[in-house]
């Protein structure tokens, strides 16, 4: 009885998980295609560049995707069984509703000892990563940042504009200006087209156009020309490693660092984060056996909310533990859910 019990709840919470880390994921996955399109409309075709973005994007979110997946299967799980009185037909056989979490409890430590690992290590690396992507992407595709009847700002001080691109390399009518020390430097030409070399920077082969100078209230043509290459070389510190932001560091970076408050508080919140697949799994049974309605909408929805108040509240811990220098404050919303999960078990 016990053997067929445990196959029943978990073959049943098996489904609902499954189903909700899907749905979960699909919506915190939407900001990460939002960026894939950016890539794209960049110019960049690449399935090598797009697949690392999409993965590293996928394993940034799960701390959060994983804890509010236990909740929303959990209810569900137990909504059904309460609906469907298979609660109180286990209850008649002797079989306490508390045990039927013994399979699922071990299943969220497993989960939650997986995160603490993941959390520490591989989603800051990730986040680092993909954020890495995104400015590599940029950088190699200057020439993107052209568009047409649009002025551009390529670098500090020199302005790009061109009236039409034709087939996505011939320009027509171009405008740039170069502004440094003073003097304005301004190249016009009806025609030409844009290279990207990593050694020199962008080039311009420029066709019947002419060049001239302006400082102060003077004016000067300096120079008439039918074909001219203008040379425009990238600053050395363009392509400047990007810094580790705190949330990117991994625990062995953490380490490293003068430890204060903030370095704490980063650390609380990834303990924190690999710690509420528990209490949600907790809180999740707890409120499905008091709801009397099956919609897996209705659970998503109760996941979601339940999920913005976990995090309302997380927010106010990291704001009274910078104010207090105490980050135990961090755990306020772990105690908060823990004691609400047991009442609601006890009731």
């Amino acid at each position: 009885m016990g053997k067929l019990k445990n196959s029943y709840i978990l073959k049943e919470f098996g489904i609902n998980f499954i189903f909700s880390f899907l749905i979960i994921s699909f919506l915190f996955s939407i900001e990460g295609f939002f960026r894939i399109v950016e890539l794209l409309l960049t110019k960049v075709f690449s399935p090598f560049i797009i697949i690392k973005f999409f993965i590293f994007s996928f394993l940034s979110i799960l701390s959060y995707i994983i804890p509010i997946t236990f909740l929303c299967s959990t209810t569900s799980l137990f909504t059904r069984l309460s609906v469907d009185r298979e609660i109180i037909i286990l209850s008649s056989s002797g079989i306490n509703p508390i045990i039927i979490l013994k399979k699922l409890i071990v299943f969220s430590i497993i989960s939650s000892l997986i995160l603490i690992y993941f959390n520490l290590t591989l989603v800051p690396i990730a986040k680092y990563k993909k954020r890495k992507i995104i400015q590599e992407v940029k950088f190699e595709n200057l020439i993107a940042l052209i568009k047409e009847k649009n002025s551009v700002e390529i670098i500090p001080g020199t302005t790009v504009y061109v009236e039409k691109i034709e087939n996505k390399k011939i320009l027509k009518n171009i405008f740039i200006s170069i502004y440094k020390n003073g003097q304005l430097n301004i190249l016009k030409a009806k025609e030409g087209e844009i290279k990207y070399n990593k050694e020199y920077g962008l080039i311009f082969s420029l066709k019947d156009g002419f060049f001239f100078e302006i400082s102060g209230n003077q004016y000067f043509q300096k120079l008439k020309f039918y074909s001219y290459d203008f040379i425009l070389s990238l600053p050395a510190d363009y392509k400047s490693p990007i810094k580790f932001k705190l949330p990117e560091a991994t625990i062995f970076q953490i380490k490293k660092m003068k430890i204060g408050v903030e370095e704490k508080i980063e650390i609380n919140k990834r303990f924190i984060f690999a710690f509420t697949p528990i209490i949600f799994l907790l809180f999740g049974s707890g409120i499905g056996m008091k709801l009397k309605q099956k919609n897996k909408s209705l659970h998503l929805g109760i996941g979601a909310f339940t999920s913005l108040t976990f995090f309302e509240i997380l927010i106010c811990g990291e704001i009274l533990s910078r104010k207090t220098n105490c980050v135990e404050f961090m755990w306020l919303p772990i105690f908060l859910f823990g004691i609400m999960g047991w009442i609601l078990w006890k009731k």
